[in-house]
């Protein structure tokens, strides 16, 4: 069957794991925004920062052992709301900070952050959120410093197109919490996304074999997704993959390939393009331009180094790339694939910006088309979600399995038995499908599959979900006796439930989210209901069959399942 397809260039935020937590972060955490009064941010534009800090508070949920303020700063501290954990007085404050409007004094912000942590033993956050420069970048560079040393996790927001890039850099903790949107409009969104990469997560106290010291092995301090650990390998094009038992008992690791102009990012847990992935054992990072090596790719794919960057190169038609030589030889039966260009080659059609060309030397192919809701961005040299979703190229299924033919690698079975071109669950098995795991569904998903009940349990059975390792689903279709649910999270962390009557045991259901409508169908009854903010929170948890957080396992046959995100 079909392996997971991704056409064209899908941009994925990065996100890092939650364990264990339904909403929200439940271990101890202080967290405190400092925000830009100055009068460059408009009324529009503050009321946007205060629905982005509303969003915040519940995303954090904030409680007693979760603590929230908020700091206003211009060319003065404004308006401060102190920690507290109560967080529908957060909101109220929220609601009511002024607007102070005057110059940026980045600096007095931050040091007003440090004193308001005075005292506090859980761990530390701070959030800079501003649209420019500060009006003295030394003394705010010297603030952050001073917050790092007294142990704050910073992260830097810059918002619009005048921010300082290197003052950002300077106050965030790692160039990986510096993060930038657009406007003001798109604050919210990036800030709900921010609980994912704040939240404390667990790290896994490995239990290895006694032929293996702890204190050398690979899989030392993994990031755990599903109960499958990842760490970086020391070549940049590939990553290791480690196996645990539900105690933490080291299994196996495996060393995987990355695929042919992508090198593995750690941070988002894929092999993304080269570009986009900074590896400080890059061989060009070291080699003088003109080096050419080949790790990986088809016959006349690889990788030649210019200005200490990596780019992929391939031979032309009829020619292979000659290891030996380090050369493009002839050879009439290599047939190359067109890679990724190493700059930007493609060019915007007028009035269409649902297609591109690529122009390469004297050769243009013509009309290629974006990804299923991504428009192409000339000044981005992508196809990204900027200019709205309203692209619809031909819909296929980036996940087709019926159990009937050869799938390898389409899922990973724990458990199911496959007979006649069906799965068995008997109430232990678990199927998941990693590839799904990290995918932006934006505001389109549908999901369509058949399985039949073999228990008359009036308990809750998961058949499809998108959580585990103890996170909600954000996607679940779960059985019950005579009905089917079919549950929905946003990215507000509202969540969107429907209910489908089913007095027969076969059932083919389907699940879709299109055009902010959500529909849930179980031989051919429907529900359906709007949901106003369609945007599916992600998850970075793999598609489970049969099994997911907050339901028991299934009991029964699953004959197929399709996913598209059109």
């Amino acid at each position: 069957m079909k392996q997971l397809v991704l056409v064209g260039i899908v941009t994925l935020v990065a996100l890092h794991t939650a364990v264990s937590y339904p909403t929200g972060c439940q271990r101890l955490l202080d967290v405190i925004a400092v925000v830009d009064g100055s009068d460059s941010v408009g009324p529009e534009d503050f009321q946007s920062v205060r629905n982005s800090l509303k969003r915040f508070v519940t995303a954090l949920g904030v409680s007693s052992s979760v603590r929230f303020g908020v700091v206003v700063y211009s060319s003065a501290v404004g308006k401060v709301i102190p920690l507290s954990g109560d967080a529908s007085n957060v909101t109220n404050e929220i609601g009511n900070l002024t607007h102070t409007r005057a110059g940026t004094a980045t600096d007095l912000g931050i040091a007003k952050m440090i004193e308001m942590f005075n005292g506090s033993s859980s761990p530390k956050v701070g959030i800079v959120i501003t649209d420019g420069a500060s009006l003295t970048p030394s003394a705010t560079r010297a603030q952050a410093t001073n917050a790092k040393i007294q142990k704050i996790n910073m992260f830097a927001i810059g918002v619009g197109d005048k921010i300082n890039a290197v003052e950002l850099s300077d106050i965030a903790s790692s160039t990986n919490q510096v993060l930038s949107v657009t406007d003001y409009t798109a604050l919210a969104q990036q800030i709900t996304s921010l609980v994912l990469e704040i939240c404390p997560t667990t790290q896994p106290t490995t239990t290895y074999p006694t032929t293996q010291p702890a204190s050398t092995h690979p899989c030392d301090d993994c990031a755990m997704v599903n109960g499958i650990g990842y760490n970086p390998h020391e070549d940049c094009d590939k990553f290791i993959q480690c196996e645990f038992t539900t105690d933490l008992t080291l299994l196996r690791y495996h060393v995987k390939q990355c695929g042919y102009g992508t090198f593995w990012d750690q941070d988002k847990l894929i092999c993304n393009h080269i570009g986009n992935v900074p590896c400080d054992n890059d061989p060009c990072s070291t080699r003088l331009d003109g080096y050419k090596y080949k790790t990986t790719g088809n016959c006349s794919q690889y990788y030649r180094c210019e200005d200490g960057e990596t780019l992929v190169r391939h031979c032309q038609p009829g020619y292979f790339y000659d290891t030996t030589n380090s050369r493009c030889s002839e050879d009439p039966s290599c047939n190359y694939l067109k890679p990724l260009p190493p700059k930007c080659y493609y060019r915007e059609r007028t009035g269409d910006k649902c297609h591109y060309d690529w122009v390469v030397g004297f050769q243009t192919y013509e009309d290629l088309p974006c990804p299923a809701g991504t428009t192409f961005n000339q000044a981005r040299c992508v196809c990204d979600t900027e200019f709205g979703t309203f692209c619809s190229p031909p819909c296929k299924p980036i996940v087709d399995i019926d159990f009937n033919s050869d799938e390898p690698g389409e899922y990973d079975n724990y458990g199911a038995t496959i007979r006649n071109g069906k799965a068995y669950f008997n109430g232990n098995a678990i199927i998941r499908i990693l590839t799904l795991a990290n995918v932006d569904f934006l505001s389109k998903v549908n999901i369509k599959v058949k399985y039949s009940q073999t228990s008359n349990s009036f308990e809750t059975q998961a058949v499809v979900t998108n959580g585990d390792c103890g996170k909600q689903p954000s996607i679940s279709i779960i059985n019950q006796h005579t009905n089917v649910q079919f549950n929905l999270a946003d990215t507000t962390n509202a969540t969107h439930n429907l209910r489908v009557n089913s007095y027969v045991q076969a059932r083919e259901v389907e699940y879709s989210l299109k055009d902010k409508e959500f529909t849930a169908n179980v031989n051919s009854n429907t529900n359906s209901k709007w949901v106003a903010d369609a945007l599916i929170l992600r998850s970075k948890c793999a598609f489970q069959l049969g099994h997911g957080t907050g339901s028991k396992n299934f009991t029964g046959w699953i004959d197929y399942i399709t996913v598209s995100t059109c």
